[in-house]
């Protein structure tokens, strides 16, 4: 079987943000990705960047976890971005061995 890259991207909870047991989840999403990343697997973790501008809820629906236009958009433009980086380190991405051509 020929390896694959793979490139995992992490969606956060909104435990995160709200509840009484942020401090619980918090742990846990951080424990996670350093595991991933520490067997050398391609992370794209959302969290910095649902953080960075505005209130992190506001890329979800108000009475549900799941993610509004504006979450799909954020994580859309993070994939987009980890790809350009990669193809433009000529087959090389941050964190990934060489892309095989499919």
């Amino acid at each position: 079987m020929e390896p694959y890259n793979a490139v995992i991207l992490i969606i956060p909870s909104r435990g995160l943000w709200q509840g009484d047991r942020r401090d619980v989840e918090s742990r846990i999403h951080d424990d996670f990705v350093r595991m991933l990343r520490s067997r050398d697997l391609s992370v794209i973790d959302l969290r910095p960047r649902f953080e960075l501008k505005a209130s992190p809820l506001d890329y979800h629906f108000p009475l549900d976890g799941h993610w509004n236009p504006r979450g799909h958009e954020l994580a859309a433009r993070s994939l987009i971005e980890y790809f350009a980086k990669a193809q433009y380190h000529a087959g090389r991405g941050p964190d990934m061995g060489p892309v095989k051509n499919r």
